[in-house]
């Protein structure tokens, strides 16, 4: 027959065992399954945006009506929340007073 101490020991090991099984089954699930919070955070995500943009060109034109610089971009979009404009793929071109144009 076991003692006090050693029935306490073992029954020690046994709930640590299972609350360890109970977690590493929960962190899997949360693993496997993904959480199913993918939908809310587009959605606020929408809400942070202002403007966007597909296919758009800026143009700057110079003093003699000439452009200066043209500003090509595939997506403009204005985050709200700190005013910042993310731009893809972008490409300028433009004139200076040293090119001679």
């Amino acid at each position: 027959m076991r003692s006090a101490a050693q029935r306490t020991r073992l029954l020690r090991q046994r709930l640590l065992t299972a609350t360890a099984i109970v977690a590493g089954a929960w962190l899997a699930y949360g693993v496997l399954v993904g959480g199913g919070d993918d939908e809310p955070e587009v959605a606020m995500a929408d809400e942070g945006r202002g403007y966007f943009v597909n296919s758009a060109q800026l143009t700057e034109f110079g003093p003699d009506g000439a452009p200066r610089i043209v500003l090509r971009a595939d997506t403009i979009e204005q985050q709200l929340a700190d005013q910042t404009v993310l731009l893809e793929k972008l490409a300028i071109d433009y004139q200076t007073a040293e090119a001679g144009a």
